[in-house]
């Protein structure tokens, strides 16, 4: 895994397309971690009229820069326009999705997520590329869906 994480994947549910770009370097030498990238991400993309609950809102799932290179090392970030607010929301999580993200891509820092599915799916990120695919664990619990 290089230490020098330089991309983001990004994922349009409505039409299931997958790119990845590279995170602008003015960005990540500015805006360390996933919670100042996310905030970059936001203000760029999104006015102040934009819908929380519309297919323009942006959520992005980013991990810090130590995330996969340091035992214990395992947050990531999620920032989105807030439904409730209408301002920044993040919120911070732990496990191994960090570690098998930022490993999906040998740069990869985060993974960008717009639109709207017109039926269930999933995300699957997996050398190198983020594919969308129908699911039918709509309405399953935690431990449903993980199986």
């Amino acid at each position: 895994m290089r230490r020098n994480r330089t991309r983001v994947i990004r994922v349009d549910l409505s039409t299931r397309e997958t790119t990845s770009e590279r995170v602008p370097r003015d960005w990540r030498r500015d805006f360390v971690g996933g919670k100042g990238i996310g905030a970059r991400y936001l203000y760029e993309e999104l006015s102040p009229g934009t819908d929380p609950t519309g297919p323009e809102n942006l959520l992005a799932f980013l991990v810090g820069p130590l995330a996969g290179f340091l035992p214990g090392e395992t947050r990531y970030a999620a920032v989105t326009k807030s439904p409730l607010t209408g301002g920044f929301l993040d919120s911070y999580a732990g496990g191994d999705f960090a570690v098998r993200l930022a490993g999906s891509l040998d740069d990869c820092i985060g993974l960008l997520v717009t639109g709207t599915a017109d039926r269930p799916v999933r995300i699957e990120v997996e050398g190198g590329r983020a594919r969308v695919k129908p699911t039918d664990a709509w309405g399953d619990d935690a431990a449903e869906t993980a199986e």
